[in-house]
């Protein structure tokens, strides 16, 4: 099976988390026998092609002088178009350079079947080559294309690509719902991205945690630097903590543009020994810092934009890391933090109900161990990335099947 991947988001370099995902699950089709080449955006430094066995990866420039190219990568599209300027007038450019790159792609190879990365830009390449070449596209939303561009031309342009899709997928039961009610869809299927569970487990744990108030706490963030990420709210939460575990550190892994911000609030609010900003941390390092947690937090809250977290793979990780987690009651967060089962639900923006829960887990041994292994057992169980990779070749063959009964 020859796979046409779409993306606006891929590893540029070794370690990089920028569209990891779409890495993971690349890499995983191609162990399974398919021959995958991914379409990304070119960034200023990054190799124009790599190939990795059955892996391919070309990717395209869309602006020059390469290092004023600012609408992807860094904190994503959504994001870019708001805080730089000279992203906007790049947005045609880069349709137009994507949907070149991927016309020469299926003139030189024997394109099975084409995954867009998101319903736009990507979704509306696909649209286009299934009618310049008759080639089938399926559709993967993973929240921002569908929760942050609540525009009316991106609105229509979402409707009918997913309209004219041969499958869409999502990652979440709120995601669903959100792209059911923009397009009308009935056949939407929840297949989210998985889990590394070779690399993020718990043979790493470099810390027995106990209910000893006496003994530093660590709390972990990882995640972009962005208003609706609502660390803010997490900071705010740890004067509260500290009443209680005075000896407690929260680190903060990533970069974006509220981490100055961020910095002066924490220094606001006294706690600047208490956080530690350690900015971009290389994906397969991440396990290192989850292993140092007592308790992961993903404190996301919901812009009046409609922005807010698809699902959250950082829980996973965490949860695959026998870490137990905190987020908030928001987007597609409860569809894996099953509240006091897999994990805790906290109320979005409000500080002091997740400083609250996140004391809970540090105090309670009996909620941890029980969470913990729920967690687990249910990342184990659902979101492996063999097991994602296998549903999305079943919806790949099922899609071609149809294509070759017409």
């Amino acid at each position: 099976m020859n796979i046409c991947m779409l993306t606006s988001s891929f590893p540029r370099y070794p370690g990089d988390s920028a569209g990891v995902f779409v890495s993971d699950l690349s890499c995983y089709l191609s162990q399974r026998g398919c021959i995958v080449s991914v379409l990304a955006p070119h960034d200023y430094g990054s190799k124009m092609s790599d190939i990795q066995g059955n892996l391919i990866v070309k990717r395209f420039r869309y602006f020059f002088p390469e290092k004023y190219q600012k609408l992807c990568y860094g904190s994503g599209i959504v994001k870019n178009l708001k805080t730089e300027p000279i992203s906007l007038i790049q947005v045609p450019i880069f349709i137009l350079s994507q949907l070149v790159s991927a016309i020469k792609i299926l003139k030189n190879k024997k394109i099975d079947i084409i995954h867009a990365h998101w319903s736009f830009p990507q979704g509306l390449i696909g649209l286009l080559c299934k009618y310049l070449h008759n080639i089938p596209y399926i559709v993967t939303i993973h929240g921002s294309d569908i929760y942050g561009l609540n525009y009316p031309i991106l609105s229509n342009i979402n409707r009918l690509v997913l309209r004219h899709a041969a499958a869409c997928t999502v990652n979440s039961e709120e995601t669903a719902r959100v792209t059911n009610r923009l397009s009308g869809l009935k056949n939407i299927q929840i297949v989210p991205m998985g889990v590394d569970t070779e690399l993020f487990n718990n043979k790493k744990r470099k810390l027995s945690p106990n209910s000893n108030c006496t003994r530093r706490k660590s709390i972990l963030f990882a995640g972009r630097l962005i208003d609706w990420k609502g660390v803010d709210f997490l900071l705010m939460a740890i004067p509260i903590i500290l009443n209680k575990f005075p000896k407690t550190t929260l680190r903060i892994v990533g970069n974006g543009p509220e981490r100055l911000r961020l910095e002066q609030k924490a220094s606001d609010l006294g706690i600047e020994n208490n956080v530690l900003f350690l900015g971009q941390i290389p994906h397969n390092e991440l396990v290192d810092y989850y292993s140092m947690a007592d308790v992961f937090v993903l404190p996301s809250n919901k812009k009046e934009a409609g922005e807010t977290e698809g699902l959250g793979v950082v829980l996973l990780e965490a949860m695959a890391c026998n870490i137990p987690v905190v987020g908030s009651n928001v987007g597609g967060i409860p569809s894996i933090v099953k509240h006091e089962k897999t994990g805790l639900l906290a109320k979005p923006g409000d500080p002091e109900d997740l400083s609250k829960k996140i004391c809970i887990l540090l105090e309670n041994e009996d909620l941890r161990d029980h969470v913990i292994e729920n967690a687990r057992q249910m990342v184990l169980e659902k979101f492996t990335w063999e097991t994602i990779a296998d549903k999305f070749i079943s919806i790949y063959e099922t899609t071609i099947q149809r294509k070759l009964k017409k």
